[in-house]
């Protein structure tokens, strides 16, 4: 009830996203010409992002996609208040948004990441998303210890999140987890809780009368795929991710050098959606 600035009179887009920077990534240069047509933008991060990390990695990556959306809507001394938000018993999130700016806002649940085959990191007990779909696992607990969900309720707290702020369209990760180049545990699992969340939202709105949009971005998959953005949309979505990866220890101690490992480079060139 506290939270300010909800409700848009504008299109609100939601983007449900693994980690932070699967959103700079792979549904980038969309969110660009979201923000630039001057709709509303909701981003939420299911993990952490921590990689078996501690505190203070996955805390600098949410400090990184704060200034990756300053960067995007041309305000970089945008100042960010968070806020502690609670969904329910046991249940809470981390929003952000710029002081000024009410358009944007950014959640983080903070969920284990579930590393690349979703059997989790020792540091965080094993823990995943990927096993709460599976049913592997009965229940997660975020890495800020605040939390604790199982898959309904996970799928519940991510409907409350679109009750709060009523998008008109998601925009999430595909389902599809690809042959020559896997994606990433994560990326799929959102996929999956994000779906289902949505068609709940969907249906306690619009009682089945109404059917919303539903985009799904592919991630590591794209790697094999020939370059489809512009030059143009190749050199702003680059400049994007270098001021998110000064923040991000674990790919690069000089942003440039981020485009030559792991392949960011072949991101930051594709943009591709399927089907689920």
């Amino acid at each position: 009830d506290e939270l300010t600035g909800t409700i848009c009179s504008v299109p609100t887009i939601l983007n449900v996203v693994a980690h932070p920077d699967d959103d700079l990534l792979f549904i980038n240069p969309d969110v660009q010409t979201d923000i630039d047509s001057g709709k509303c933008i909701r981003t939420v991060y299911l993990t952490a992002g921590d990689a078996g990390h501690g505190n203070y990695y996955w805390l600098s990556r949410q400090r990184g996609t704060q200034a990756a959306y300053s960067f995007m809507t041309g305000n970089k001394r945008d100042i960010w208040i968070e806020k502690t938000v609670k969904l329910n018993d046991k249940q809470f999130v981390t929003v952000a948004s710029p002081r000024a700016n009410s358009k944007i806002a950014l959640i983080y649940m903070h969920l284990p990441d579930g590393n690349l085959d979703g059997e989790g990191f020792n540091a965080t007990s094993q823990q995943s998303i990927n096993k709460l779909i599976s049913s592997k696992e009965k229940d997660i607990k975020s890495v800020d210890g605040q939390s604790n969900y199982d898959y309904q309720p996970t799928i519940d707290a991510l409907t409350k999140i679109m009750q709060i702020y009523q998008p008109t369209e998601l925009r999430t990760q595909s389902t599809n987890r690809g042959e020559e180049y896997p994606d990433h545990s994560d990326h799929n699992a959102v996929g999956i809780i994000a779906t289902s969340a949505f068609k709940q939202f969907e249906a306690s709105r619009f009682a089945g009368k109404i059917t919303l949009p539903i985009s799904y971005y592919l991630g590591y998959p794209i790697h094999t795929s020939p370059a489809n953005l512009s030059a143009d949309q190749i050199k702003n979505k680059t400049a994007t991710f270098l001021i998110y990866a000064k923040y991000d220890g674990s790919i690069c101690r000089d942003a440039e050098k981020c485009l030559q490992r792991s392949n960011y480079d072949l991101y930051v060139e594709r943009q591709y959606t399927s089907d689920n």
